[in-house]
């Protein structure tokens, strides 16, 4: 498996691609488009996602579609022990990356750290729960204004607990600060305008990975 370690004690691993960015901002759309792309031309990937399909991913769902307001502190153990079986676990990140997979994630331990800590507790608590998991080798954060993230939530059928514009807000000034920390820790981030036709963005998320990933 390759993969770095930084005098953090963080473990870096290369060919971990996370796509980042507030409800509505574009993320799965993209992941599926780039993930397309790289499968044309041959290349090993996993798609996946977080809240995962497994049994804790799909609790997480439930209690986030029907709106139930948990305190914070509990979806950051609910979220921490999804990550671990999808990170750790069979058939899991880790295992995927070792045998040469590109593995592309929509959302990872950056939407916990940005979503979970609305305050100094939860803060510590969420960084305290993630602190042992691998760091991807790159984040794609799509910046796409919550006014347009709403205009698009609200063509869905079901709403999430989070789909609210004071939530929203918050969460983008602390992904700023999650992000200015995943950097200074070794890793690299993109940051796209979500605003731009959906093929375009792909294309420039293609062209970053390309100098990145080797391919």
């Amino acid at each position: 498996m390759s993969s770095r370690k930084k005098s953090s004690g963080r473990t870096i691993l290369s060919r971990f691609v996370v796509f980042e960015g507030i409800d509505g901002a574009g993320t799965t759309t993209q992941l599926r488009k780039v993930a397309s792309s790289l499968k044309g031309r041959g290349h090993p990937l996993w798609e996946t996602r977080e809240p995962t399909d497994g049994p804790v991913g799909v609790f997480i769902r439930e209690c986030l579609a029907s709106g139930l307001s948990l305190p914070a502190s509990v979806y950051a153990y609910l979220f921490a022990a999804d990550r671990d079986l999808h990170v750790f676990g069979e058939d899991g990140v880790m295992v995927r990356v070792g045998r040469g997979e590109i593995v592309l994630c929509d959302r990872y331990l950056h939407s916990s750290l940005a979503y979970q800590s609305d305050s100094d507790h939860t803060r510590e608590l969420v960084e305290d729960l993630n602190h042992r998991f691998p760091l991807p080798e790159v984040v794609i954060y799509l910046d796409t204004p919550v006014e347009e993230c709403l205009r698009r939530l609200s063509s869905r059928p079901q709403k999430d607990l989070f789909e609210q514009r004071e939530v929203l807000m918050n969460v983008v000034s602390r992904y700023r600060e999650v992000l200015r920390a995943y950097e200074a820790e070794g890793g690299k981030v993109l940051y796209v305008d979500g605003t731009q036709p959906p093929d375009l963005i792909s294309r420039e998320i293609l062209k970053f990975l390309e100098g990145i990933l080797d391919i």
